[in-house]
């Protein structure tokens, strides 16, 4: 691209310069040439006039500033992708998070309402089974109170049956004394005597049973209070 000063624009009788190159040359060889001349005493060295920018210095300045602001487009541009990854990883991780502490709290909720509900399962079969060891209890307290009165009614009536033999027997004494005769007398008591030896073995072997029997301590009976041997031998007595 050519450029042309102003001055030769004018018609000043200069040379026409071609390029910005050809331009530099000149004035190189001109400070070059101005440097080799010296001074005059007390003359000072006046100050280069400024380069009169062209339309090459515009354009160079107008690059400069794109290529500047290019930069900064590209770094603020990178900065903003790195931010955006950030926080699109922090989400992901954030709600990989959120959903592990879910699950952990359900867990947890789980294993809370599974506890409680092992408690109530467990406190109603143990109220279950005080209700049956409570009733199992009354049936047996009935079996026994039934089992005693059944062996009360049989007491009683071999109560009143040995009552009737030996009222039979005694009125047969009396009757047999009444009589005058010796045979008769002797017989009778031989009788009396094996009916006494008979009621005797039979106590015997009741006595002996009851003793040989060992019934087990009433539950209503306190367990640090201690039986006695005869009482211990009464309560043997009673079911046998």
């Amino acid at each position: 691209m050519a450029i042309r000063s102003q001055t030769l624009e004018e018609g000043l009788g200069a040379e026409v310069e071609e390029t910005s190159e050809e331009c530099d040359e000149r004035r190189s060889a001109l400070v070059a040439r101005l440097r080799e001349i010296e001074l005059p005493a007390g003359m000072e060295r006046s100050a280069e006039p400024a380069k009169p920018e062209t339309h090459r210095d515009f354009l160079l300045k107008e690059m400069a500033w794109m290529a500047a602001d290019f930069e900064t487009e590209r770094k603020r541009h990178s900065a903003l992708r790195k931010k955006r990854c950030r926080g699109i990883l922090q989400y992901f991780k954030n709600l990989e998070g959120k959903r592990q502490r879910e699950e952990r709290e359900h867990e947890v909720a789980m294993k809370r309402l599974a506890t409680r509900v092992s408690k109530l399962v467990k406190t109603f079969w143990f109220k279950i089974d005080k209700v049956i060891t409570y009733k199992q209890r009354l049936e047996w307290q009935a079996e026994q109170r039934k089992a005693m009165d059944r062996h009360l009614v049989r007491l009683v009536r071999q109560t009143e049956k040995y009552t009737g033999e030996l009222a039979s027997k005694l009125a047969g004494q009396e009757t047999a004394q009444e009589k005058p005769l010796a045979s008769t007398s002797t017989s009778t008591k031989r009788r009396r005597r094996a009916e006494e030896e008979d009621v005797a073995k039979r106590l015997d072997a009741v006595d002996a049973r009851a003793r040989e029997t060992d019934v087990p301590r009433p539950y209503l009976l306190d367990a640090k209070l201690s039986l006695r041997p005869y009482q211990r031998v009464g309560l043997n007595w009673l079911p046998s």
